[in-house]
């Protein structure tokens, strides 16, 4: 591990994301039963994923929940160009509830 990595410890660069060892018992929203988006907010699976400067990057495949917490705390981010995944904190996102 390199010394820039080891000075961030558990969080992400960022600082938004879960802590590494807790972000490998997060479970897929579509694969729980008991879990539902709460009532009034959108479910933006399949929604478009944007970087800040508008470029169009894939397109959202599932919620990530913290069951532990009752909480989505990551995005399953379906890439266009290659049909890859990556995951994004949701506290990092910007929902634009208009389109």
């Amino acid at each position: 591990m390199d010394d820039r990595r080891a000075q961030r410890g558990l969080r992400d660069e960022a600082g938004v994301g879960p802590e590494p060892a807790p972000a490998a018992r997060l479970e897929s929203l579509s694969k729980l039963r008991d879990y539902k988006i709460a009532s009034g907010e959108p479910d933006i699976r399949g929604w478009s994923v944007y970087t800040s400067t508008g470029r169009e990057i894939g397109e959202i495949d599932d919620l990530l929940i913290d069951a532990s917490n009752n909480e989505v705390v990551m995005l399953d981010i379906d890439l266009k160009r290659d049909g890859r995944h990556a995951v994004a904190p949701i506290k990092a996102a910007w929902i634009d509830r208009d389109h």
